[in-house]
Order: structure tokens, then sequence, then C-alpha cells
């Protein structure tokens, strides 16, 4: 008789804690949650409609954070995905750079000699009598 085993077929589905959410979208939305209630908690000296206002708005855009997924991916992956596009430069500029096989001068040969600082010091030759 044929052994039989059982192959899993659901190992890009991640797993669901609580209320249908991942681990990571709980702690996303954990994030915005605990800053939220630290302001409706702590924001004793603004207004109460505007508290309300600023900690309602942080939690729903936690929701938001938490919820959408254009395309598949959590917004904060775009986010990152923004932040890197807008700080990297437009334009590259070709240099050449001299080439250390043609150029010895140019790659500092004489420099290269290795300097183990973990072993013991080097034999000096011309100490010999």
């Amino acid at each position: 008789m044929a052994l039989t085993h059982e192959i899993p077929t659901h190992l890009s589905v991640e797993d669901t804690i609580i209320f249908g959410l991942t681990s990571r979208q709980v702690l996303t939305f954990m994030a915005f949650a605990s800053p939220a209630y630290g302001l409706w908690e702590q924001g004793g000296e603004l207004p109460l409609v505007l508290r309300g206002a600023l900690a309602l708005g942080l939690a729903l855009l936690g929701l938001v954070f938490t919820l959408v997924r254009p395309a598949g991916r959590p917004l904060d992956e775009w986010l990152f995905a923004l932040v890197a596009y807008l700080v990297q430069p437009r334009r590259m500029t070709w240099r050449r750079t001299p080439d250390p096989v043609t150029d010895p001068v140019a790659a500092g040969w004489a420099e290269l000699s290795p300097d183990l600082g973990w072993g013991p010091a080097p034999f000096d030759w011309s100490r010999q009598s």
C-alpha cells in the first residue's frame, strides 16, 4: 500500500488572530489607536470637540491603513515606496573611474599590503644581524 501525505495548499495565506485580522493588521491598528487614545485622555487643554475630532481622525486613519490594501499590498508599504522614490535622485551622471588593472598608480597598489592587526607583529628582516 502506498503512503499518502497531505500537501498544504494555503501557505501564502496569513494566519488571523482576532476579528479576521492578521497580526500585522492588529499591530498597525494599535500603532494608530494608541496615540489616538493618548490624545483623547491627555489632551485636556484642548476643547472637547477638537480633541474628539483629532482622536477619531487618528483612529479612522488607523482603520484605513489597516484595511485598505491596493494591489494586495498594505498602505504602509506604498508609503515607504513613495518616500523611497521621493528621496532618490532622478538623474544619474556617468563618470569614468580609474581602472586598477590598467592604472596601478590610481589604484594605490602600494597601500594594498595586508595589515593584520589581530596577529603577531611582522618580522623585521632589517634588524637581523
